[in-house]
């Protein structure tokens, strides 16, 4: 007992030392940043260590005598090095009478040597606390396996009434126990009887409680399936995103990360400060030969960051699509954990993968309810997937009626259509499965799948073809180009004869589309790539739809803000510029890096990099330094644009001639 009142009276001691140090410091007017760094060090040593103070006693009551005294000695070598440290900075402060000398007395050399007393000490305070943690965890163990009061249940009592018909359960009150734990744990449990007449509740309750202390992260896991729990104690270092092991790790060095390995700079429990492991940087970054070192390692590739992603989740939100070979590899090193969450992500971001993906799901994916799989379908109509996904992901052989629709999970009612999906699929060329499309279109018709579509309030089919997303306020994927009249009452034709096709009749699904329009009113905002940027948001309203029997007697007309604006003189002289950059003027007056965005659409002619060249007195390789491009220079970024625009046109060319689809229209705009 006298050896816990020491360590008790040691940390006192510190405390009052410390305490005295910090007024002394407070006090003095001309403190430097360094010293105040330095307190805020001591602060949380001074913490950490009352905390081991009185958790000392109980440590003496229950844990081996060599633990014990372990920690005991660790805590006082801390203390033996804090001590004299505060002492000697309350002297040089004291000493210090005239503005500028505390800067003198504390030079850099003594506030290094300050520092590296302080990490010694905290290496000595976190052996103690970790040998705190491992008692404690032990001790819960102990107490699960004498006293059984780590299950939490309800005791529901039924009594069944002579007629059988109903049943009645009343609620007992649970009875409490309390075992001993950790600071960082709450032990509140309940326990109760079952009887024959019983029904039992099993749930899964995972408790985890996370401390981060001297730059580790602590985890005491508690897992309960069913009776027993279980109990896991995890440690791992924070480190900055740009730490070396990251960055050899997303660069696909093993050789490199192996040496940082060896020479203990780094471990495979390193987090960055989001909890993404060095799987989760790997993955995004496909190094194959680094995750199969990894994983050799002891990587486990289920372990989630602190938003609960893992790293194959993280992976599939990412545009590439890793080899399907390589993912068969891997899966045959080690087991991935595939949730609903994770086929969602993959019909929607990596279609080539999803047959696969679908395979591994556990519990099997067709045993899940409709209302799990159904979102998952709608998610895999994509113009860059296939027939044969969205039957994978609906796990049913034919449509019925309660595939049609399906509710979104929000406080009010919001339905989307299986229509409406398959227009938003089909207008994007170029489309590898178009037919299989078509053919999923004439099925939901023959369902009647527009008319349940506009009964339950969905999104409209039409607007989804032409680009607009949303029915109230949403936005227009596109260009001012598409927005033309003739273009687009070419493509509202084209979607006309998509459901003349698919059998619908022309006259009735007009009428519904006229009237969906006539009591929105709907307004949208240009979203496309080049409009996101604009001072002011470019607004789009539709003016006017007509339809008929026949697909070339539907046309559409619609208005942007820009055109209500254009004849209005006191809207050119309220502005000192215009808002938007009129083709072939010069760029904006005083420019700055926050410009640069603007000025992009002008180096991309040879005209435009002229203009800049001698508007900013640039010359041609200060140009292509200030707008940097991943191509390498401006040229072959102007050539790679040129190149990839004859390849989308002889697509969409291909694309149009293979199913019989009328070219949009193209006018000449000066």
């Amino acid at each position: 007992m006298a050896e816990v009142i020491d360590v008790v009276a040691a940390a006192l001691e510190f405390t009052k030392v410390f305490l005295e140090l910090k007024e002394i410091s407070t006090s003095s007017a001309h403190a430097p940043e360094e010293l105040h760094e330095l307190i805020e060090e001591l602060n949380l040593t001074d913490d950490i260590l009352r905390t081991l103070a009185e958790q000392d006693a109980l440590m003496s009551e229950y844990a081996p005598p060599m633990i014990t005294q372990k920690c005991r000695e660790s805590c006082k070598n801390a203390v033996e090095i804090l001590k004299p440290l505060c002492i000697q900075l309350s002297k040089s402060i004291e000493r210090s009478r005239w503005r500028g000398s505390l800067r003198t007395v504390l030079k850099d050399a003594s506030i290094e040597k300050a520092r590296r007393r302080i990490e010694r000490a905290k290496s000595n305070l976190n052996l103690a606390q970790m040998a705190t943690l491992s008692v404690m965890s032990t001790l819960n163990l102990q107490q699960h396996a004498s006293t059984q009061t780590l299950v939490i249940s309800a005791m529901i009592m039924a009594s069944k009434l002579d007629n059988g018909d109903n049943v009645e359960r009343r609620l007992c009150k649970p009875n409490v126990a309390q075992s001993t734990c950790t600071g960082t744990m709450d032990s509140h449990h309940q326990s109760c009887i079952f009887n024959s007449d019983t029904v039992a509740q099993i749930e899964k309750c995972p408790a985890r409680r996370r401390s981060l202390w001297l730059g580790k992260r602590f985890e005491i896991i508690r897992d309960r399936a069913g009776g027993m729990s279980t109990f896991t104690f995890r440690t791992y270092n924070i480190l900055p995103r740009d730490a070396p092991v990251f960055f050899l790790a997303r660069r696909g060095d093993v050789a490199g990360l192996q040496a940082l390995f060896q020479r203990r700079d780094g471990t495979i429990f390193d987090r960055d400060e989001n909890g993404q492991t060095l799987l989760h940087h790997t993955w995004v970054s496909e190094q194959q030969s680094m995750l199969t070192f990894l994983l050799q390692q002891g990587c486990d590739i289920n372990e989630t960051d602190f938003w609960g992603h893992t790293c194959f989740y993280s992976f599939l939100m990412q545009p590439p699509a890793l080899h399907t070979d390589t993912l068969h590899a891997l899966t045959a090193t080690s087991s991935i954990d595939v949730d609903p969450e994770i086929v969602y992500a993959a019909a929607k971001w990596q279609p080539l993968l999803l047959t696969n993906i679908v395979s591994m799901a556990s519990p099997p994916w067709y045993s899940m309810d409709l209302a799990t799989r159904l979102p998952a379908a709608y998610a895999g109509c994509r113009s860059s997937g296939s027939l044969d996904g969205f039957w994978c992901l609906l796990s049913q052989t034919h449509l019925d009626v309660s595939c049609l629709t399906g509710r979104i999970d929000q406080p009010e009612e919001v339905y989307v259509s299986l229509v409406e999906r398959l227009a938003r699929t089909m207008s994007a060329p170029p489309c590898p499965d178009l037919e299989g499309w078509r053919s999923l279109l004439r099925s939901a018709v023959e369902l009647n799948g527009f008319g349940v579509a506009f009964k339950k309030h969905c999104s409209s089919p039409m607007l989804s073809y032409l680009g607009f997303s949303g029915s109230l306020l949403g936005h227009f994927y596109g260009s001012l180009s598409d927005l033309n009249h003739h273009r687009l009452s070419c493509r509202i034709q084209n979607w006309a004869r998509e459901v003349l096709l698919a059998g619908q009749d022309l006259q009735t699904y007009g009428h519904w589309e006229q009237d969906l329009l006539l009591h929105t009113r709907p307004e949208y905002v240009m979203s496309g790539y080049g409009y996101w940027w604009y001072y002011a948001p470019i607004k789009v309203r539709l003016l006017n739809f007509v339809y008929g029997p026949s697909s070339e007697d539907w046309k559409i007309w619609a208005s942007t803000s820009l055109d209500e604006h254009a004849g209005e003189f006191w809207q050119g002289v309220h502005f000192a510029e215009p808002v938007l950059a009129i083709p072939g003027s010069w760029p904006l007056t005083n420019p700055s890096h926050s410009v640069d965005l603007d000025l992009n659409n002008y180096v991309m002619s040879r005209r435009g990099r002229r203009r800049i060249s001698r508007y900013l007195e640039l010359t041609l390789a200060e140009l292509e330094t200030r707008f940097y491009y991943e191509y390498g220079s401006l040229s072959s970024a102007v050539e790679y644009n040129v190149q990839n625009g004859k390849k989308k046109k002889a697509e969409r060319r291909q694309f149009h001639a293979k199913h019989g689809i009328t070219p949009p229209y193209r006018e000449l705009v000066s």
